[in-house]
């Protein structure tokens, strides 16, 4: 990918009424959940093995699990769809970044019809 040749899309829409209705409309600041996620994925880092961000190898440690969980039947209402998102906090020593903690971690798992809230 070259930052020269890439095409850009933006492609901004209006929230559907039920995911906003889910994620904010009427609720408490604590209870305020998250839209849909898109997919993000990294650059090349040191942070991990395998060169990439940490948040990235967390999110796939995190999605594998959630994939066991369905096939094992360990849970047993987890559907095949989930997202998986993780906000790493750093700190800025010199030119480098250190990751201090694990800030916000967000699972969106399809679940049986009969599983509620």
């Amino acid at each position: 990918m070259d930052n020269k040749t890439a095409t850009i899309i933006v492609a901004i829409d209006r929230q559907s009424p039920e995911i906003a209705q889910s994620v904010h409309i009427n609720k408490k600041p604590e209870d305020i959940g998250a839209g849909d996620q898109g997919l993000m994925i990294g650059y090349a880092t040191n942070e991990t093995e395998e060169f990439m961000p940490l948040s990235h190898s967390l999110c796939g440690k995190l999605v594998r699990r959630i994939e066991q969980c369905r096939k094992e039947n360990i849970v047993e209402w987890v559907r095949p769809d989930a997202k998986v998102q993780v906000t790493i906090e750093y700190k800025k020593e010199g030119h480098d970044l250190i990751p201090l903690r694990v800030h916000t971690i967000l699972i969106s798992a399809q679940h049986n019809p009969g599983v509620s809230q």
